[in-house]
C-alpha cells in the first residue's frame, strides 16, 4: 500500500470529528490546507490556491509536489486560469471554497479520472502534463457548458488513454506520427479521450467531441524526429 496514501488517510482522522457540523466543501478545504507540504513553501492564496493544493495532493510525494508547483507557475496565463477556475468548482449546489474567493454558482464540475497517475508518471515533464490537463478541462467545458442548473453535477472525464500512453512527452509525440487525441462524450455524465488517426480527418461535432491541444511545438517535434532517427542508426 503506498505510504503517502496511508499517511494522508491517517492525517484525515481529525476531520471525522467535523463531519456533523461542516459541509463537504468545508471539510475538503480544511483537508487541503492541512495536507499542504510545508517543505514546498508557503501555502498558496488567491484564485489559484485550490488548484495548486489539489494538484499537490495528487502528486503525493514531495519531489513531485515541488515540481508541480514550479511547473504550474511556468504555464502560460491561459492554462493557469483554466486550472484555477475548473478545479475550484465543487460539484455541490450552493457550496464554494472560501480561500480562493470563488464566486461561481454554475456547473458541472469535472473529475479527471487518472489525473494523479498521469501527473506522477510525467514527473520529468510536469509543465507539459499540466498543460494537457488544462486542455482536457477546456475540451470538457466545450462539451458541457456552464449552466446554473448544473451546479450540483459532476462529469467524469476518463484519462486512461493518456495513462496508458506513458508520460506527457510520449502523449505529445503521437502528433509526429500522424495521430491526435479527441475528447468525446459517452453515455450520461461521462467523457473519454480517444487516440485517432489524421487519415480519418480531424473534424468533430462540437457538441459531441473536441480535438485536444496536445501537439508539441516545432522544436519538440524536431527533437522527437531526431531521437527516432538516432534510435534506428
Amino acid at each position: 500500500f503506498p505510504m503517502p496514501v496511508l499517511a494522508s488517510i491517517i492525517d484525515s482522522f481529525p476531520l471525522v470529528q467535523s463531519l456533523a457540523s461542516r459541509t463537504e466543501t468545508e471539510l475538503m478545504e480544511q483537508a487541503l490546507i492541512g495536507w499542504w507540504p510545508a517543505a514546498v513553501g508557503m501555502r498558496p492564496l488567491g484564485s489559484e490556491s485550490i488548484a495548486l493544493m489539489r494538484l499537490a495532493v495528487q502528486a503525493q510525494t514531495l519531489p513531485i509536489q515541488e515540481g508541480v508547483v514550479r511547473s504550474f507557475y511556468d504555464l502560460d496565463e491561459r492554462d493557469r486560469r483554466t486550472l484555477a477556475f475548473e478545479m475550484s468548482l465543487t460539484g455541490i449546489e450552493g457550496q464554494r471554497y472560501t480561500i480562493n474567493q470563488s464566486k461561481t454558482d454554475e456547473g458541472p464540475a469535472f473529475l479527471l479520472y487518472y489525473s494523479p497517475a498521469y501527473l506522477r508518471q510525467s514527473s520529468k515533464c510536469l509543465t507539459k502534463a499540466l498543460s494537457h490537463l488544462a486542455s482536457v478541462y477546456r475540451g470538457a467545458r466545450k462539451l458541457f457548458p456552464l449552466r446554473a442548473d448544473s451546479a450540483g453535477e459532476t462529469v467524469t472525464v476518463f484519462l486512461d488513454t493518456l495513462k496508458a500512453a506513458g508520460d506527457a512527452d510520449a502523449v505529445a509525440d503521437v502528433y509526429v506520427e500522424g495521430k491526435y487525441y479527441k475528447l468525446a462524450k459517452m453515455d450520461g455524465r461521462q467523457s473519454s479521450i480517444r487516440l485517432c488517426s489524421l487519415c480519418e480527418g480531424v473534424s468533430a461535432d462540437p457538441d459531441e467531441a473536441f480535438n485536444l491541444e496536445f501537439w508539441p511545438g516545432r522544436k519538440a517535434a524536431e527533437d522527437t524526429k531526431a531521437r527516432r532517427k538516432n534510435s534506428l542508426a
